[in-house]
């Protein structure tokens, strides 16, 4: 077969589909990911909207641009942005998330059980730009760390990074707050796993390799219910916000902290679940082995792989 790997674009048309599509030689493309539009209604993005983005509909005028889709064997959409754009292909369509984690950091649990009262870890790991939305976080988190219920902990640097300090002593949480700057992976990874939720409001991720990283290593996340990181988080492993605007969604995360803080036994059934999540489906392994499902499919050599986005599940149901 041909496999044609684009992990980041699902702009770039190929001839391969069109030559091929009256052989005995399949043609598969992906994982496709991108087209993620730009939400409104956030100050962040004002900062930082990439206009390029407008122009990205006008790779529907190349050549072979649509024969690309419709002669191709299977489709892999890492994402179901992704998958919905090509939702009318469903019938050869397959959805594997485009990031994956080592197993090697599904290695269990070796926290200590917290003293009574002890505070809640908390943790933000990503770039300091405006898309990111660490100030939700942070004021997200203000009522608890303003009376004691929880540490921050910021692992990342970025144009935001004086902004966001700055923020936090007009909340009057600064010493409640540790900016760490740019880490090690090991360093990072290390801080992640001493954590006990990972406060990650992207309003804009296209995959959220944070989270696979967060939920092995027994992190309890809270994320965006849009782009990568909705696409990963269940309700059995971690908490999603609507895209909503900043007040609702700062609102929610409050609430969920709240409880988390106030409920170990809750937060510590959300880390087992999340840990063994992750280990059985979130492995490079565990995508090589869906990925290989699709391809024997596509070469007639396997049933057709279940394999749908969790949003999409109720519609697969209802058909």
């Amino acid at each position: 077969m041909v496999l044609r790997v684009v992990p980041l674009t699902a702009v770039l048309p190929s001839p391969f589909a069109y030559f091929l599509r009256k052989g005995p030689i399949p043609f598969v493309i992906g994982p496709l990911n991108g087209g993620l539009p730009w939400p409104t209604g956030f100050s962040q993005l004002k900062k930082q909207k990439e206009w390029i983005s407008g122009l990205r509909k006008a790779y529907r005028l190349l050549p072979f641009a649509r024969s690309t889709y419709r002669h191709a064997s299977a489709i892999i959409a890492a994402s179901s942005q992704t998958y919905a754009e090509f939702a009318k292909y469903r019938d050869k369509l397959f959805f594997v998330p485009e990031n994956g984690i080592d197993p090697s950091i599904c290695c269990g649990d070796s926290r200590r059980s917290p003293e009574l009262g002890a505070p809640l870890e908390l943790i933000f790991v990503g770039g300091l730009v405006p898309r990111k939305a660490c100030d939700l976080a942070l004021r997200a988190a203000a009522p608890l760390l303003q009376n004691d219920s929880a540490r921050f902990t910021v692992v990342g640097d970025g144009p935001e990074r004086d902004r966001l300090q700055q923020l936090t002593v007009s909340l009057g949480i600064e010493k409640a707050v540790t900016f760490c700057g740019w880490l090690s992976h090991t360093e990072a990874l290390g801080r992640l796993q001493s954590a006990d939720v990972l406060v990650f409001p992207s309003v804009r991720d296209f995959g959220g390799g944070v989270v696979f990283e967060a939920l092995a290593g027994g992190t309890v996340p809270i994320v965006v219910d849009f782009g990568g990181p909705g696409d990963i988080v269940l309700p059995q492993i971690g908490y999603k916000v609507p895209l909503t605007n900043e007040a609702d969604m700062v609102m929610r995360m409050q609430e969920i902290l709240v409880d988390l803080a106030a409920d170990r036994d809750l937060l510590n059934g959300l880390r087992r679940e999340g840990m063994a999540y992750a280990k059985e489906r979130l492995t490079w392994d565990a995508k090589a082995q869906c990925t290989t499902r699709v391809l024997n499919w596509a070469v007639g050599r396997g049933l057709k792989p279940d394999l749908v986005p969790p949003k999409f599940l109720h519609v697969q149901a209802a058909r």
